[in-house]
């Protein structure tokens, strides 16, 4: 799934938002909450098909400070994601 969505902030603050993974569950509805383990791995827990609770952990793969971050699931994760 892809999506774009235009928000009217200088970048550093929006960087900074999404660079603090616990804030995703506040517009990512499935998610249930997002946990920093280290500067570049985070568990994720989300509400899966039938209320069912999906849990995986994920690695920051691409940063580029108030540019972009990207994030992909760990091998051997319940949930396959990027």
């Amino acid at each position: 799934m892809e999506k774009s969505v235009t928000i009217n902030k200088p970048p550093a603050e929006l960087y900074s938002f999404w660079r603090e993974f616990r804030n995703l569950p506040r517009f990512m509805k499935y998610l249930e909450s997002v946990t920093t383990l280290d500067s570049g791995r985070s568990h994720w827990m989300a509400k899966g098909p039938g209320g069912e609770k999906v849990e995986w952990d994920a690695e920051i793969y691409n940063e580029k400070e108030n540019e972009l971050i990207s994030w992909r699931s760990l091998p051997g994760s319940e949930l396959v994601n990027h």
